[in-house]
C-alpha cells in the first residue's frame, strides 16, 4: 500500500480496460460482429 505510483498505474489501467470493454460491448449490441473470414489459410513454418 506504500507504492503510490503503482497503485496509480493499476487503477489507470483499470478504468482504461473497463472503458475498453464497454466500448466493445456497445459497438457488438449496435453493429454486431465482423463476418469472418471464408477459409483459414495455414502456414507450414517447417520446410
Amino acid at each position: 500500500m506504500q507504492d503510490e505510483e503503482g497503485l496509480q498505474v493499476m487503477r489507470v489501467l483499470g478504468r482504461n480496460m473497463a472503458f475498453l470493454i464497454r466500448a466493445i460491448a456497445a459497438e457488438r449490441s449496435a453493429n454486431g460482429l465482423p463476418a469472418p473470414e471464408p477459409k483459414r489459410i495455414t502456414t507450414n513454418f517447417i520446410r
